[in-house]
């Protein structure tokens, strides 16, 4: 019997279903991923974890612990210097692999599960200023409508009707 399959490349191929079982369930996680983009993120994101905690094969991954993984999120944070959302991205990447791999049985735990994650604040660098698509957030520095809608008000504006 064959199946059809996507390949690294991006192209179906057929194979048969014996060699399906092959497959590290790794990979099948990454095949899931809907988006190109986010299968190149996450596989960059797992690959920089796997280096940085000089992991050479999935076995060695499967037997990673939470420890492993507050080092490498203080290592991002501390010594890297990188940004909240960039560590928060990179936990849900590892997160969502080992989530995938307990769903199936192949490791019994997701060691990402309970490690904190920075906090991102969607404000810190624009004085207090809305600059993303939510409406109606309150913007202590000046009182103006939602740049997103002409004419859609801030909240200060709307409750001090």
């Amino acid at each position: 019997m064959k199946a059809v399959v996507p390949s690294s490349r991006g192209a179906v191929q057929r194979i048969s279903v014996d060699q399906l079982t092959g497959i590290p369930e790794e990979e099948s996680w990454l095949a899931s991923r809907k988006s190109a983009r986010t299968r190149r993120a996450y596989r960059n994101d797992v690959a920089r974890f796997m280096r940085t905690l000089n992991i050479q094969s999935p076995d060695e991954l499967r037997r990673v612990d939470h420890r492993a993984v507050m080092a490498w999120e203080r290592l991002m944070r501390e010594e890297e210097r990188s940004q909240a959302s960039t560590v928060r991205r990179r936990l849900a990447a590892l997160s969502s692999l080992f989530a995938h791999l307990v769903k199936f049985g192949v490791v019994e735990m997701n060691p990402v599960r309970d490690v904190e994650r920075p906090v991102v604040n969607p404000f810190a660098d624009t004085g207090g200023e809305q600059t993303g698509a939510t409406c109606g957030v309150w913007k202590p520095s000046k009182r103006r409508a939602c740049p997103q809608r002409k004419g859609h008000e801030s909240l200060d504006d709307v409750t001090a009707q």
